[in-house]
């Protein structure tokens, strides 16, 4: 009876992030229609009103047009009044639906039993566990995280003094990143060395004021994992900041492999960001002749 209390607790926040997800897609199609229309200049914005009143004006003379000019107006406020309540609300909803999976989770995986009697050691049996169990969890996210591929580092000896656990990770992470070895044989110039991560870092201002909410297409094809993404969500209520975010820990991860072609790779190879690309290389015109396998 537990159990099915635990499944029932999980299908739920399952249920309404997936209704979160599609409705955030679709708000973002919208969303992206209403920036796109704020790079619009103030003698733009002016002449489209001004043609608007004129043709209003002939059809329905000068009082009515007057009056639907001002409901447009209004219209296009309260509009970005809810985009912005919308960006408010859906952060903190996705905020608390992550603790309840967390909670539930929680309390389905990790069984203590109070009435056992303490340990070899002397300490306490659901002490132990409780931290077998988050042990447990930590090898199956290593395993999925692998994909199936095997390291073996046991004759490997220790760099730096680092434990053989994290040479894991970091050997798996290389290897199953499809990103990982994209531009090691082009020779561009453009790759990172150690002490030069600024090359790329200066790009990510201009990419997190463009991106918005397909932040997250960007960081699955980038190759980080559903924790990581969590992880930013939960440290950011924004999308520009969840972006910039994204991008530096995209950085640090790679190292030497994070090019400049890698990134401009990854915005072309979705539709909604191929426009960043674009703008990119016409920002910045040492961009222009950055060859891509997209193009």
């Amino acid at each position: 009876m537990a159990q099915d209390d635990g499944n029932a607790d999980t299908t739920q926040p399952n249920a309404d992030t997936a209704n979160i997800d599609i409705l955030d897609a679709f708000c973002r199609k919208i969303y992206n229609f209403s920036v796109q229309a704020s790079k619009l200049s103030t003698k733009q914005i002016g002449s489209v009103f001004v043609s608007l009143f004129v043709v209003f004006a002939v059809y329905w003379g000068i009082q009515k047009a007057f009056l639907v000019i001002l409901c447009i107006i209004i219209i296009v406020v309260l509009w970005v009044v809810l985009c912005r309540l919308y960006d408010y609300v859906t952060g903190k909803f996705k905020s608390e639906v992550r603790d309840i999976k967390e909670e539930s989770r929680a309390s389905k995986t990790v069984k203590v039993d109070i009435k056992d009697v303490s340990g070899d050691d002397g300490q306490d049996s659901g002490v132990l566990e409780e931290e077998n169990t988050s042990e447990e969890k930590d090898l199956k996210e290593q395993a999925r995280a692998s994909k199936s591929v095997k390291v073996d580092v046991k004759d490997e000896p220790g760099e730096g003094g680092l434990d053989s656990a994290v040479l894991h990770s970091e050997k798996v992470r290389e290897i199953t990143d499809p990103y990982m070895t994209m531009t090691a044989h082009r020779g561009s110039g453009f790759a990172v060395a150690e002490g030069e991560k600024e090359v790329v870092r200066k790009y990510f201002y201009y990419i997190k004021e463009r991106v918005y909410s397909d932040w997250l297409s960007l960081a699955r094809i980038l190759g980080l994992n559903y924790l990581e993404i969590e992880n930013i969500r939960a440290r950011n209520h924004e999308y520009k900041s969840c972006c910039m975010d994204m991008l530096e820990l995209w950085l640090r991860r790679k190292g030497r492999v994070a090019t400049i072609e890698v990134l401009m790779e990854a915005l072309l190879s979705d539709a909604g960001l191929e426009h960043v690309a674009y703008d990119l290389k016409s920002q910045y015109p040492e961009l222009r002749n950055v060859a891509t396998q997209q193009e």
